[in-house]
């Protein structure tokens, strides 16, 4: 099929090329493009599962400045979304973040949540699990992160649960703050699993 390489020697093993796969990363290079690819936009390059979820695997190439993102004017999609995916940051920093809701919510951050995606078969059983990763980031955050009325709230996510993270590094030496309701960190409000 398209978007698998099979070898001759052995049909029975392939390898996924499709876009967004472990061979065939996203590439991020700046703050549009990880607005687009975490968003709904018609032009995202590949269909998310559910509006919710923001799965594949994805590569920073660059620093990304959130400067224009980070406003209470322009919301982040990725701000209400859970990610289950790959984001490999390769050192790379995201600046500028500063993030602020006003709303009632249960988890908030870069990413609303960050835990497994599961597909299930029609009869409930789990086909595969998705577990997600994020390696070599570094954010420097512009302002507070503020959301006030909201019960996990963390500058990377919100919720982490049974996730693999791994050298991500978060800078604050502007004096910013993070403000939540319950349970508030500076990574994550949460942390779960193994």
């Amino acid at each position: 099929p398209y978007g698998r390489i099979v070898f001759e020697d052995d049909p029975t093993y392939s390898i996924d090329t499709s876009y967004g796969s472990s061979q065939n990363p996203i590439i991020i290079r700046n703050a549009e493009e990880f607005v687009e690819v975490t968003g709904s936009s018609n032009s995202t390059p590949i269909q998310l599962p559910y509006e919710t979820t923001i799965h594949g695997t994805y590569r920073l190439v660059s620093d990304i400045d959130m400067t224009a993102f980070s406003s209470q004017i322009i919301t982040l999609p990725s701000t209400q979304k859970a990610f289950s995916g790959t984001l490999y940051g390769n050192g790379f920093t995201i600046t500028g973040l500063s993030l602020s809701y006003n709303g009632r919510n249960l988890s908030y951050g870069l990413f609303k949540s960050i835990e497994p995606y599961v597909v299930y078969n029609g009869q409930g059983t789990i086909v595969q699990t998705y577990s997600p990763k994020i390696t070599g980031l570094n954010i420097e955050v512009g302002s507070n992160l503020l959301a006030g009325d909201t019960i996990f709230v963390g500058t990377l996510a919100g919720y982490v649960k049974d996730a693999l993270l791994i050298n991500i590094s978060l800078d604050y030496s502007n004096g910013a703050m993070v403000q939540g309701r319950n349970f508030t960190g500076s990574l994550a409000g949460v942390v779960a699993g193994s």
